[in-house]
C-alpha cells in the first residue's frame, strides 16, 4: 500500500514539475502589456477541520488591452496562488493597481500576472523522481 502511494505521488509530482518547466519555458517568451487591478480578494478554501490552520487563495481581477480588444484576466500565475491569510494579503496588497500582464500571443485570454517560479518547477520535479526511484526499489525488494 505504501509503495503504491509512493509511485501516485512521484507520477504526480514529476508530471507537475515537467508541466511546470515546460509552463515557464513558454511563458518567458510572452508578451506584455499594461493592465489594470479591478477587483482582488482573498477566498477561504479550507481546510474546515479544527485542527489544521485555513488556507487562503489570492483572487484578481484585471483588464487589460492587446491589439485594440480589451480583455478581463483573473490568474495571478498559472498555478492557484493559496497560503495563510497572512502572506495571501500580503500578496495582494504587493500588487499595485496597474500591472504587467504577461500574455499568450495565440489566446490573449489566456494570461497571468507574474510568471511561474522555476525554482518550484524543479523541486517538485527533483521530489517526485526521487518518490519514483524510492518505489521502485521497494518493489524490486519485494520480490
Amino acid at each position: 500500500m505504501v509503495t503504491i502511494l509512493l509511485l501516485g505521488l512521484g507520477i504526480a509530482l514529476t508530471a507537475g514539475g515537467i508541466y511546470m518547466l515546460v509552463t515557464h519555458h513558454q511563458m518567458a517568451g510572452w508578451p506584455t502589456t499594461p493592465g489594470e487591478v479591478i477587483e482582488r480578494s482573498l477566498e477561504n478554501v479550507g481546510p474546515k477541520s479544527e485542527s489544521l490552520r485555513e488556507r487562503y487563495k489570492a483572487r484578481v481581477r484585471y483588464r487589460f488591452t492587446v491589439n485594440g480588444q480589451t480583455y478581463t484576466g483573473d490568474r495571478i500565475q498559472p498555478a492557484d496562488v493559496v497560503g495563510t491569510k497572512a502572506d495571501t494579503q500580503k500578496l495582494l496588497d504587493q500588487l499595485s493597481d496597474q500591472v504587467t500582464v504577461h500574455y499568450n500571443p495565440s489566446n490573449p485570454g489566456e494570461a497571468y500576472l507574474m510568471p511561474l517560479s522555476v525554482w518550484w518547477a524543479w523541486l517538485a520535479l527533483a521530489a517526485g523522481l526521487v518518490l519514483l526511484l524510492v518505489a521502485a526499489g521497494k518493489l524490486l525488494l519485494a520480490e
